[in-house]
Formats: structure tokens, C-alpha cells, sequence
């Protein structure tokens, strides 16, 4: 309930990451619709893959945030950082997707650099958050 004087507000960081992953999620949709209906190969793939991490990683986000707001010292700083490297993830990962199918070449950061680099975040925000647990396990 909005007015529950029980629930603590979500941080303003936390508002913040709640933004980016339904802008992330809304248009992982639309990106997804546009392979669907308007891409032609090998843009359709590229789009597809894009859309499916970033729609998968808006709902990491989410999840993360809400753990976020319920950890302390260094797990709650380690699902910071997992947040942080899935937002990298999905503009660097899915951002370069795009723009190879928009036949874009981003100089130093085209799709050969910024997708594994993307990717490697994606990957490095699921094994600091998989940290984040550990450590929180460890305190109970």
C-alpha cells in the first residue's frame, strides 16, 4: 500500500535502477516486436538476442534493487555493484546488437568490443551477486 507508515521507502538510488530497468524492459519489447515484424536477417537474430537479455536483465535489476534494500555492509555494496554491471551489460551488450543491425559502427567501441565487453558485465553482475548471497548467508 502506498500509505503503509510500516514500508520503508525505497532509496532515491533505488527509484533510479526501478527507472532504468522498465525503460529497459519496455523497450526490450519494442526491440523484440521490430525483429518480429520489420527486421530482416542477420538483423532479426541480432535484435532477438538483444531483446531477450535486455528484457531477462531488466528483471535482474528489479529482483537486485529489492535485495539491495534488504542487505547491509558488504553484501548490500556487492548487489550495488551487480546492479551496476547489469545496466553496463545491457547498454554496452544489447546496445551494440542494435546498432549492428542499424548497420552502426561505434569506432573503438563497435559491436567486436562493446558486445563481449557487455557481456562480460552481464556475467560479472551475476557473480557478484551470487557474493552478495554468500554473504548474506554467512551472517545468519
Amino acid at each position: 500500500m502506498p500509505n503503509d507508515p510500516f514500508a520503508p521507502p525505497f532509496s532515491r538510488f533505488a527509484a533510479a535502477v526501478i527507472v532504468f530497468a522498465a525503460l529497459a524492459g519496455g523497450s526490450a519489447v519494442a526491440l523484440g516486436a521490430w525483429a518480429s515484424h520489420g527486421a530482416a536477417e542477420p538483423a532479426k537474430g541480432w535484435l532477438t538476442t538483444a531483446s531477450t537479455y535486455q528484457l531477462v536483465h531488466a528483471l535482474a535489476l528489479l529482483a537486485t534493487v529489492a535485495l539491495r534494500e534488504r542487505l547491509s555492509g558488504a553484501a548490500r555494496r556487492l548487489a550495488g555493484l551487480a546492479l551496476a554491471a547489469f545496466a553496463a551489460g545491457i547498454v554496452l551488450f544489447c546496445g551494440a546488437l542494435v546498432a549492428l543491425s542499424l548497420g552502426h559502427n561505434w569506432g573503438p567501441l563497435s559491436w567486436k568490443g562493446a558486445a563481449p565487453a557487455g557481456g562480460l558485465a552481464l556475467m560479472a553482475g551475476w557473480t557478484v551477486l551470487a557474493l552478495a548471497g554468500l554473504m548474506a548467508l554467512r551472517r545468519r
